[in-house]
């Protein structure tokens, strides 16, 4: 009876000693992952924390061009509109103005390398406050990084987004380099900006837009609705998963 119960804490001492080694190497494995890579180059280690670099930059991109992309979409080419008509709670910019006694209004068309800018100013203090290097700097390595730059260009189908961003990793005598990052997030922001200019351009002409000819004629490209708040005129242009509106002021 003795005899099996030694046998017994014999075991019980050697699965708890057997699960806390478990933890310890569970908790401690960072640390002997970088301590003991043996055949890892360090080259090699470099380049892969560099990916994860570039990984986690061009995440906060996307992310951040998508909701950027998203704002100018729904207001009409403007983060905050200053002049603008109010539809269901949404700002959305008056790019035509009113002529007082006619059905034409005066043009005000997006310019497509002001919005860029205004873009790129944007998109360059949300994109470096989302980037997160905390954890690679407490890394066996150095970490150096230089100044931050960025630069969006609209296309019609994508926003090409350009990253200037110098960063060096250095372990020993062995370094890993980046700098420019390019990313090509598809958005048909410029195709609702063409869109827009061209409604706002039959407005000022003939005081009207043939919304069923236009979506017709895109093939199933996108559709436009044209709504009213009153006095005014929202077109909203839908390319199914993006929408561009714009305003159009009425006569008060």
């Amino acid at each position: 009876m003795h005899k099996k119960r030694g046998q017994a804490s014999t075991f019980m001492i050697i699965g708890v000693t057997a699960l806390l080694l478990i933890i310890l190497i569970f908790f401690l494995r960072d640390s002997l992952r970088e301590k003991f890579r043996g055949a890892i180059n360090e080259e090699e280690y470099l380049s892969s924390q560099l990916n994860q670099i570039r990984k986690n930059i061009n995440s906060c991109v996307v992310k951040e061009t998508e909701i950027a992309a998203k704002i100018l979409g729904e207001s009409g080419g403007h983060f905050n509109p200053e002049e603008y008509i109010s539809y269901h709670g949404q700002k959305i910019s008056t790019l035509c103005s009113n002529i007082k006694i006619e059905k034409k209004c005066s043009a005000k068309p997006i310019d497509i390398s002001e919005l860029n800018q205004r873009l790129s100013e944007h998109l360059k203090s949300k994109v470096k406050n989302c980037i997160d290097l905390g954890g690679y700097r407490k890394k066996d390595y150095k970490l150096s990084d230089e100044e931050f730059a960025l630069s969006a260009n609209i296309q019609e189908k994508s926003i090409i987004v350009e990253v200037d961003y110098p960063i060096t990793l250095t372990l020993e005598n062995k370094q890993a380099k980046m700098s420019q990052i390019i990313n090509n997030v598809k958005i048909p922001l410029g195709a609702g900006v063409i869109l827009a200019n061209n409604i706002i351009g039959q407005e000022a002409t003939y005081g009207k837009f043939d919304v069923i000819t236009a979506s017709l004629v895109s093939l199933g490209k996108y559709t436009i609705r044209e709504r009213k708040s009153y006095p005014h005129k929202i077109y909203i242009i839908d390319f199914g998963n993006y929408v561009f509106n714009l305003g159009i002021e009425g006569e008060t």
